[in-house]
């Protein structure tokens, strides 16, 4: 999401989709996403698979570049003042989805991407109490960086439309 974001922006900025990944809520709602990918990674995911070579290379990209460069992004690029504590509840749309996908999906192929939503390993009960901590997770960081965002503006000068 996080390229297909700088794609837009930078190649159709005019267009509808350009300007809907221009505005402050979206790039906000994709700095929360990619740092939960990136936080969630590597306090929990981590150590599970040992990729090595050009694997290694892109393992790093994912989950530790990609979020860093599109949190300075966000910082210093992004005008925040538009942010509202309404649009956090919005934000985890996508997440709950993403999540009511792999349950979904699990219960199909009996396979889950992340074990601590591992309903065989785990159950339902768990697999679910995990699951809405990570949503509220989403939660405190959206809202957590609308208050960033509220406190520190800036960037009115330097976006990149």
């Amino acid at each position: 999401m996080v390229a297909i974001c700088f794609t837009v922006v930078s190649f159709l900025p005019k267009r509808r989709i350009g300007i809907f990944f221009s505005k402050t809520s979206t790039t906000t709602a994709l700095t929360v996403y990619i740092l939960v990918v990136a936080i969630i990674y590597n306090l929990l995911l981590r150590g599970l698979l040992s990729p090595v070579g050009w694997a290694r290379v892109s393992d790093e990209l994912l989950h530790v570049v990609s979020p860093l460069i599109f949190l300075v992004f966000w910082v210093f690029f992004v005008e925040k003042s538009g942010l509202r504590y309404s649009s956090a509840i919005r934000w985890l749309i996508y997440p709950m989805l993403y999540i009511f996908f792999i349950l979904i999906r699990g219960y199909y192929v009996h396979n889950y991407p992340y074990p601590f939503i591992d309903v065989v390993t785990l159950g339902y009960t768990k697999a679910l109490i995990n699951a809405s901590m990570i949503v509220i997770f989403f939660w405190l960081l959206s809202l957590l960086l609308i208050f960033i965002g509220k406190k520190f503006p800036g960037a009115k000068e330097r976006t990149l439309r």
